[in-house]
């Protein structure tokens, strides 16, 4: 099975409830479930599915899902620019910490 948006192998809108991600789910993997569908590709579209559902109803798996796709859930290193995040680092006070940092080795070296 070709590999596609979890939202479209559930057959559910982006902003689908938990509940209707479940709904969907139930539906299609009994529709899709090798015990029942002697189809010789049932058996890929039901773990498709299963995959599917595992992150649709994590809200937290699907935070990440929603904003990277499905590299984010299995990439180690996770991208770290997040544009949620308006001051991208300058709210945190390390740069002026590094700054005074900076200058005092400055005087040490020429004092």
């Amino acid at each position: 099975m070709e590999s596609r948006d979890y939202y479209s192998l559930l057959q559910i809108d982006r902003n689908a409830s938990i509940e209707d991600v479940k709904k969907a789910y139930r539906k299609l993997a009994m529709k899709f479930h090798p015990d029942v569908n002697t189809d010789k590709d049932a058996e890929e579209k039901f773990k498709a599915l299963g995959e599917a559902y595992s992150v649709l109803d994590d809200t937290g798996k699907r935070r990440v899902y929603d904003r990277t796709g499905k590299a984010g859930l299995t990439d180690p290193y996770p991208p770290v620019y997040r544009p949620e995040e308006p001051c991208m680092g300058k709210c945190s006070g390390l740069d002026a910490l590094f700054k005074r940092k900076s200058e005092r080795k400055k005087n040490i070296t020429a004092g």
